[in-house]
């Protein structure tokens, strides 16, 4: 859990010789003052580093042309990825610059192995060093080290354009199914959230929102969330460029079922975090589609054979009596005959189960005014389907049945 980050360390002097002359030796006492400083910025540092970051580098010695400094250092998956000069050209590694996390590392060793001098300046709000000068020897010249770190910029360890597309596609999969009326269970995380007795249940019907708590008790109509509340929300910490974003989207469905926001690093207890599970959709046949079909698809049956029956005036019964037997073999439907065991010849018409399903669907994107589907429980086939696509136009309907489902595991034609 995030703390208050800000402390005051001692701030070091602006040139490196003073910096040098005025650390001087580093006896007992500097040296468990160094060592507490260490440690409560580099906890402050590594409460917030997320191992992608840049920084501006400059670094002061008789070697270093100090007109092409500060450079850019960028830092990806804790590991230092590039390095610009001022001018944007490029820094060959031998070596890079160090990390942030490699400078702690040295300023470690230099306080732990009695050093001559050792003066460090930390940022008191994100912990990293600021300056730092270190004179190991005071008999030789040139070995000391000067190192001035500014500029840092934490980037997100998401991807921004791959999390909105993210985001996108789950919103449009979610409203692909027009649902209005829904159940869930819902909790959030947080330290102020223990009197607030999750999980809750919560009902929405057209927008509005029912929610009880834990124990039955009505927590208020305005209380609680919708989905398309969880997505605003999420589109609000990428809008405002969150410093972590961490979600999971139900695959059939499209909803978040997990969502985790830190919205600032440097700031204790404005973080997001709650779960959502037992989402239940309500009288939607375009849910009850998907779930059955998911069934369906879940079997992995290639081959297969069922009877067929239409209902309709433009049905074809008095030369092909009903009902037909329809067998099916990976995926592709190869025999029918009808009840007289007789083929019938038009194969390219006639319908796959996965075809009924596209046929159901097709449906629904032209808005038919109605579609009634029945089915199987066990194997989520539809068992009987009606489509009236327009009430003012005879004779358009679709009307069939199927029955007698049977699994074909090896087909000898």
């Amino acid at each position: 859990m995030k703390k208050n980050s800000n402390f005051s360390l001692a701030s070091a002097a602006t040139t490196a010789l003073a910096i040098c002359l005025a650390a001087g030796p580093v006896n007992a006492t500097t040296f468990l003052s160094l060592q507490e400083e260490l440690a409560r910025a580099r906890s402050v540092w590594n409460f917030q580093d997320r191992g992608n970051y840049d920084y501006q580098y400059t670094k002061q010695d008789l070697l270093s042309h100090q007109a092409e400094y500060p450079w850019t250092v960028k830092v990806r998956s804790g590991i230092v990825h590039e390095v610009r000069r001022n001018d944007g050209t490029v820094v060959l590694p031998n070596p890079f610059p160090p990390t942030i996390d490699d400078l702690f590392v040295t300023i470690d060793e230099a306080v732990n192995f009695n050093v001559h001098s050792v003066d460090i300046e930390y940022s008191d709000t994100h912990g990293y060093p600021v300056d730092i000068a270190i004179d190991y020897d005071n008999q030789i010249a040139d070995e000391e080290i000067f190192v001035s770190i500014s500029g840092v910029q934490q980037l997100p360890s998401y991807s921004h354009a791959a999390l909105q597309a993210q985001l996108t596609n789950a919103r449009n999969l979610w409203d692909s199914f027009l649902v209005t009326t829904y159940t869930f269970s819902y909790e959030e995380l947080c330290l102020s959230c223990y009197n607030l007795n999750y999980p809750w249940g919560v009902n929405v019907r057209n927008d509005e929102i029912r929610a009880l708590d834990a124990a039955g008790t009505l927590v208020g109509s305005s209380t609680g969330t919708t989905v398309p509340d969880l997505f605003d929300k999420l589109q609000l910490a990428l809008d405002l460029r969150a410093h972590e974003i961490q979600v999971s989207f139900d695959g059939s469905f499209g909803y978040p079922t997990s969502i985790y926001i830190d919205f600032d690093a440097t700031l204790p207890h404005e973080e997001v975090s709650l779960r959502v599970w037992n989402m239940n959709i309500l009288n939607n046949p375009r849910v009850d589609l998907a779930e059955a079909r998911n069934q369906w698809e879940a079997l992995g049956l290639p081959s297969y054979a069922y009877s067929f029956q239409e209902f309709g005036f433009h049905t074809t019964f008095e030369q092909n009596p009903y009902p037909w037997r329809v067998t099916v073999s990976n995926y592709q439907v190869v025999s029918i005959v009808d009840a007289n065991q007789n083929p019938v010849a038009s194969l390219t018409s006639l319908p796959s189960i996965e075809s009924i399903f596209e046929t159901i669907q097709a449906s629904f994107d032209s808005n038919a005014e109605t579609v009634e589907v029945t089915y199987n429980t066990e194997l989520g086939i539809p068992e009987s389907l009606f489509i009236d696509y327009d009430h003012d136009i005879l004779d358009e309907e679709r009307h069939f049945e199927i029955t007698q489902f049977t699994v074909i595991t090896v087909i000898d034609f």
